[in-house]
């Protein structure tokens, strides 16, 4: 059982960057908000691990599941982890920068796919961004740093710097699964657009990304009656 007290002083403490912290960032967030309260008592705590992600290969693996299932998404990447990575699994961004196109297309990436990870990879060794250093930046300074790549769309990275920086305060609003959750949560018959999404999230700062979590729960499993 999740014990926490309604409270209207939310803390901003940083980073998601520890077990501890998503669990402070979690019970806060329960606190100030009784319908999140009510998802994380069903769901318990979200299952993010950011600060296991290893940035560069966190987001070539964003780029190579762009628009697939799952399990393509998977086979694909283990691929492009086998051929490109170092023993520990993690991509070598020197090795990618130095393939051929064909090479990543070998690996099942579409030609469009392959050239911005050969260009990501480029923009790596050539220190045009670096990915490491983006947990430093607030959340709109990395996001505008990352659209620079080609490839890395809006939706992108945010999912980026949710997953691998561990920014709480992300709040997607093209998602398609957080504006059905949303669309729920307000009983709409037809989905919210960006400024009533915008407006109806603002309770859940600063912790947007954590309360997108459980949105996606909340869509995903069917216990949209429990709520």
């Amino acid at each position: 059982m999740l014990n926490f007290h309604l409270s209207r002083k939310p803390r901003d403490v940083g980073l998601i960057t520890s077990p501890g912290k998503l669990k402070s960032f979690t019970m806060a967030l329960a606190a100030q908000n009784t319908e999140m309260a009510q998802l994380i008592q069903l769901h318990g705590i979200a299952d993010m691990q950011p600060w296991k992600a290893e940035p560069f290969t966190k987001l070539i693996g964003s780029i190579a599941s762009q628009q697939l299932s799952i399990k393509a998404a998977h086979t694909i990447f283990s691929r492009v982890l086998k051929r490109f990575s170092d023993n520990q699994n993690t991509l070598v961004p020197e090795k990618i920068a130095q393939a051929r196109t064909e090479d990543l297309r070998a690996c099942g990436l579409s030609n469009a796919k392959s050239r911005y990870c050969i260009g990501i990879a480029n923009a790596v060794v050539d220190s045009d961004i670096n990915l490491n250093t983006l947990n430093k930046k607030s959340a709109d300074d990395a996001l505008n740093e990352l659209i620079l790549l080609k490839g890395v769309g809006k939706w992108t990275a945010e999912m980026f710097l949710i997953f691998a920086i561990g920014h709480k305060d992300i709040f997607a609003v093209d998602d398609l699964g957080l504006q059905k959750g949303v669309q729920f949560l307000l009983q709409r018959d037809s989905l919210p657009d960006k400024k009533i999404m915008l407006g109806y999230a603002e309770q859940w700062q600063p912790y947007r990304s954590i309360a997108s979590w459980y949105l996606w729960r909340l869509v995903e499993s069917n216990n949209i009656k429990n709520i």
